[in-house]
């Protein structure tokens, strides 16, 4: 039998931490996304920011595989949406 009381205070733990890391990820996204100036030039930076959640059960090797695949998925869909915006 699922001990119900267990799974709720895991599933909340993982819902406060997944809101958690989606902040960071904005407030990181937010700062490169602001055109840095130098020497009169504007640059821009782009990043592309892949997210891995793990229980603990995946090896290392696994782990940056799966970061791998949500960092290149994070990359398609801003260029994605960059091809949208820019003319």
């Amino acid at each position: 039998m699922i001990d119900t009381g267990k799974r709720s205070s895991k599933a909340r733990a993982v819902s406060a931490a997944t809101r958690q890391v989606r902040l960071i990820q904005r407030r990181l996204q937010h700062t490169l996304d602001q055109p840095y100036h130098y020497s009169g030039h504007s640059l821009n930076v782009t990043a592309s920011i892949g997210v891995l959640y793990s229980d603990g059960q995946l090896t290392a090797d696994s782990m940056l595989e799966h970061a791998d695949k949500a960092m290149y998925q994070e990359k398609q869909r801003k260029h994605a949406l960059q091809l949208a915006v820019v003319p």
